[in-house]
């Protein structure tokens, strides 16, 4: 299920993300979404129809305003279906995804807290170098891993900066 947010970018964003699903041999459906409950509607739908006989997977869109994430990951743990993440990824593998990969959202907010102290003491924004964050992070959850029975490998634990017991 890709959300479709019916904007040039969000348009755009799912476009790519559909052929790019195409070219890996995984089949997507565009979702037109307009409203908190048709989005919830339509997760719960595109849950049901995509996880009823198969493996699937599901691109949650960038907004946690509607708790989408939430009903992913509820979905998912009652089908035993294994989540990745990247947008809010520590977060979502604390409540219950199985991975995440991507920059530190936490790190994202106390950046944005140091740039709003500058502004606020008199700082001109125009005079604020640009930032980004470079803070990128694996974060794998232990417990959601036994309960689909997956065993990571020692070289991937390694590597992970975050681990969920």
């Amino acid at each position: 299920m890709i959300p479709l947010h019916e904007t040039a970018s969000g348009i755009t964003f799912a476009i790519k993300v559909q052929s790019r699903a195409r070219r890996n041999a995984i089949v997507g459906a565009l979702v037109a979404l307009r409203s908190p409950a048709e989005e919830l509607l339509h997760v719960a739908r595109g849950f049901a129809q995509l996880f009823a006989d198969a493996f699937a997977a599901a691109l949650a869109p960038l907004s946690l305003a509607f708790n989408l994430p939430g009903e992913i990951l509820k979905a998912a743990a009652q089908r035993a279906i294994p989540t990745m993440f990247s947008i809010h990824g520590r977060f979502m593998v604390e409540h219950g995804g199985l991975v995440s990969y991507g920059a530190d959202s936490y790190a994202s907010g106390r950046q944005a807290a140091r740039l709003v102290e500058k502004i606020s003491k008199g700082t001109a924004p125009a005079a604020i170098p640009v930032e980004v964050n470079s803070t990128i992070e694996l974060v794998i959850n232990l417990k959601v891993a036994a309960a689909l029975g997956y065993t990571i490998a020692p070289q991937v634990l390694y590597r992970a900066d975050r681990l969920i017991r």
